[in-house]
């Protein structure tokens, strides 16, 4: 079964942060600096937004993470971990990671599909997913190219 979740909040605050920089930039009257700051507060906070959102499509065997510039996928059963935190949630496997928004970043009519079937998934392979603070830093995906001692001496 495809289930398919979309995180559209993150990518349409992210829009509109943008488009708040684009307008206030027209508004201040102070000059460049003025301008720098606004686009440095509300330009690079869209920029991020419209980065991290993403399309999660999961089969029965993998899950997948789109992004604007990354794909990322990983089979279940390689699963070997997974840590919620900081909006963040990350699977792990013994030498990769995906990262991906949490569930309540997640819409489409899917959702609550998609949420039953990684806890189904997760507690078929044993686990379970733990709030984390390394979650919330883990923002980016580890290629299954990185070696297995630097994954494990994070």
């Amino acid at each position: 079964m495809n289930l398919i979740v979309k995180t559209s909040v993150l990518r349409w605050l992210g829009i509109a942060s943008i488009a708040a920089a684009f307008a206030v930039s027209f508004v201040v009257s102070g000059g460049w600096l003025e301008i720098a700051l606004v686009w440095g507060l509300f330009g690079a906070l869209g920029i991020a937004l419209v980065l991290m959102s993403a399309t999660i499509e999961t089969t029965d065997d993998t899950i997948t993470v789109r992004r604007a510039f990354s794909v990322a996928e990983i089979r279940w059963s390689d699963i070997v971990s997974a840590s919620v935190g900081g909006g963040n949630l990350v699977l792990y496997t013994a030498n990769a990671r995906v990262s991906m928004p949490s569930a309540e970043f997640w819409s489409g009519p899917q959702r609550e599909s998609l949420k039953t079937l990684l806890a189904e998934k997760l507690g078929a392979v044993g686990v379970t997913i733990r709030g984390a603070v390394r979650a919330a830093i883990h923002v980016d995906n580890r290629s299954p190219n990185k070696s297995l001692e630097r994954t494990r001496g994070e």
